[in-house]
């Protein structure tokens, strides 16, 4: 199915890389690339309707005791279609997924990631087909790019989940609900409500309550600044292309592969060079947490960035532990990885109390995987975990 779309889709990653290299001068592009996504995701949702109608109606006809029976053979001609219909469902909302993951890329151009990240955990808006209040939304919209203003409708994007449009300026942002209704509800006010909370959040680093969840939650500032080869990336993806292959250890313990036709000596070749257990992540699978810088802002090159989404091509991402554990034992500090656990992935302890399971600090599945998803230095990742057990010598989990 993304086949189909893929000329339309080439354009609209060319017009993302314009836009991230010059944010505050791509005011038409930036309006542009939103009509179009608008456009397209309305399209694909029309069509998913379609297909669900029509198993609705398959499996009823199927169900029913008014009508006559079906044959055998038109049972299965039914149920095939029922599978054929369910199919196409998923690879049109895995289109719309690409389409929103464009309007991702414009959020994180104009806005600092550090801000996006707390605004995916919440429910998202639903369907833009349909949607009441979606005139007026669209009306804002066009109204602030012809007074000069930059603004992103959120409901084509993952990522921006409060609110309804997104108002930017000089890198700071406004989040505005459009309400087209007269009557203040209990449910504006709720909407109110959340909204609220995660901009004073984001103002003070900190909130009693986030997500549905009671306790405190604190942002801590960065120690040094972020380090990261996404520039690295894109240039073995380029030698990928036209190779078939390529891999680069950009930093002890931390190596990178590309490829379109997979050689297994490659591994070999690393295994070589390995001091502990190694751990891959192939990035095709885990890079779609809409929390992550995204991978359309890593690959610049549009026709490699949809080659990774068919598949074509392979991102693998490998970290070595032998590298952590040296870094980690002149701090008399022992890593830990507790795969089994479906909550965190690694843990930092006391070499001295690591029998008594005594973890200074427990990681997150999500704060592990930005190593592979927004290609991080492995170095300057520890030497912000070992800073920050220094500032909270009690056990913490991020």
């Amino acid at each position: 199915m993304i086949a189909r779309y893929k000329q339309t889709l080439l354009k609209l990653f060319t017009q993302v890389q314009r836009i991230h290299a010059n944010p505050n001068g791509s005011h038409v592009d930036c309006l542009t690339v939103q009509e179009t996504l608008i456009q397209k995701i309305t399209y694909v949702e029309r069509q998913i309707r379609k297909k669900k109608e029509a198993i609705k109606n398959l499996k009823k006809h199927l169900g029913s005791q008014d009508t006559v029976h079906l044959n055998k053979e038109e049972a299965k001609r039914a149920k095939e279609k029922i599978d054929k219909y369910q199919f196409q469902i998923d690879e049109y909302q895995e289109l719309a997924s690409r389409f929103r993951e464009v309007g991702d890329a414009l959020a994180f151009s104009y806005i600092n990631k550090w801000d996006i990240k707390p605004l995916v955990f919440k429910e998202t808006a639903g369907a833009l087909l349909g949607k009441k209040g979606a005139r007026l939304e669209r009306k804002i919209l066009r109204g602030a790019f012809a007074t000069g203003h930059i603004a992103l409708l959120n409901d084509i994007t993952n990522c921006l989940r409060y609110g309804d449009i997104t108002l930017l300026k000089g890198g700071k942002f406004m989040i505005l609900e459009a309400k087209s209704g007269k009557r203040w509800t209990e449910r504006d006010q709720r909407q109110f409500d959340k909204t609220d909370n995660i901009f004073r959040y984001l103002q003070t680093d900190r909130t009693q309550k986030l997500y549905k969840i009671e306790g405190e939650f604190r942002r801590h500032a960065l120690h040094s600044q972020e380090i990261h080869y996404r520039n690295r990336m894109t240039e073995l993806v380029s030698k990928a292309l036209a190779d078939g292959n390529a891999v680069e250890e950009v930093e002890c313990g931390l190596f990178y592969m590309a490829t379109t036709q997979f050689n297994p000596v490659i591994l070999t070749t690393i295994n070589e060079k390995l001091k502990g257990q190694p751990i891959a992540a192939l990035v095709n699978q885990i890079g779609k947490n809409n929390a992550y810088y995204p991978i359309m802002l890593s690959i610049s090159n549009p026709e490699a960035l949809y080659r990774f989404y068919t598949g074509e091509l392979t991102i693998i991402v490998i970290v070595d532990t032998g590298v952590i554990e040296e870094k980690l034992k002149p701090l008399n500090l022992s890593f830990r990885l507790t795969l089994n656990n479906t909550d965190w992935m690694a843990e930092i302890t006391n070499a001295q109390q690591h029998d008594n399971e005594f973890s200074f600090l427990k990681m997150s599945y999500m704060l592990w995987n930005r190593l592979y998803t927004e290609f991080l230095s492995l170095d300057w990742f520890l030497d912000e975990m070992i800073n920050f057990v220094k500032l909270n010598p009690s056990a913490v989990e991020i």
